[in-house]
């Protein structure tokens, strides 16, 4: 009997490390990381699975995790991929089965996913292929692209060493929505920057707070409401300590449509964040590389 229940065991650990194996090779992915549904609309998302083991893989779970309600899923790709029902483990998420794939091959399931006529969010998505560490993220809902760009207007330094210097922040809307009042990070915002920040002057941005998320906050600025199609701008002042690099980062936070109030996306990112010089501009002879030659 002893030895019965020892080769049970082994055979149990033996089918728990070929599964084990088996699903290191699994990876999921999806064409696009943000995708476009407008209010009311439907939108099919092709889900890829690819078995990159050396034998077939074992059913797979795939889990979609709690998003907004208004945001519905169905099931495309019957019966090789199977119809979404509840996870048995946590309420609001959902799954479905994938029958096996062969040995490096792959499988497409496709999703539809409806979006509320009411919905004025986008919702983010994170879905994982269950007892892997295979997720698939994308955004969701209505996009647009906001670019922000900084101008040097002036900038000086004082006796006591510190670098002052004037920015104009403006943001651009290529898209076709308008967009709110944006808030822009100025400066590292958890821990906060040692560069001060002035905005209550004339032609300056509204001042904001960014709040860290474990406490602390940074100082912000609020360029105001953009058109599509257009631009906005705002003035900044900033005041560098003699012992702190003359740059600042500054970016965007949550973008919010004007007409509805519903957060929306931005789906070129890498214009969102720029790099602001706040170094004086050399003068005289300090201002040339080499000397100029005697006539």
């Amino acid at each position: 009997m002893a030895n019965l229940f020892m080769r049970g065991l082994l055979v149990a650990a033996t089918l728990f490390s070929t599964d084990a194996l088996a699903l290191q090779g699994i990876d999921v992915s999806t064409p696009q990381a943000h995708v476009a549904v407008e209010p009311g609309d439907s939108v099919d998302v092709p889900i890829l699975i690819a078995n990159n083991n050396s034998t077939a893989s074992p059913t797979l779970t795939f889990v979609l995790t709690l998003t907004i309600d208004a945001y519905t899923f169905e099931q495309r790709s019957e019966p090789e991929c199977g119809p979404i029902g509840p996870d048995p483990a946590y309420a609001g998420w959902t799954q479905f089965s994938i029958a096996p794939i062969a040995a490096n091959a792959t499988r497409t399931c496709v999703i539809r996913i409806t979006r509320g006529a009411n919905e004025i969010n986008n919702t983010y998505i994170d879905w994982v292929v269950s007892a892997t560490d295979s997720w698939v993220y994308f955004d969701l809902g209505t996009f647009v692209d906001v670019s922000l760009s900084g101008t040097k207007i002036s900038a000086f330094k004082s006796p006591d060493g510190i670098t002052h210097a004037t920015v104009r922040l403006e943001a651009q809307n290529a898209g076709a929505v308008d967009v709110a009042p944006i808030d822009v990070s100025l400066g590292s915002v958890c821990p906060p920057s040692h560069v001060a920040v002035e905005t209550d002057f004339p032609g300056g941005c509204e001042g904001v707070t960014i709040e860290c998320p474990f406490g602390g906050a940074s100082p912000g600025a609020k360029l105001p409401a953009v058109a599509a199609g257009g631009s906005s701008s705002c003035l900044v002042r900033f005041a560098v300590p003699p012992d702190v690099a003359p740059t600042e980062l500054a970016g965007f936070g949550y973008i919010f449509d004007a007409q509805t109030g519903g957060l929306v996306g931005d789906d070129n990112p890498d214009n969102d964040t720029i790099t602001l010089d706040l170094t004086p501009a050399q003068r005289g002879h300090s201002a040339h590389a080499t000397a100029r030659p005697r006539r």
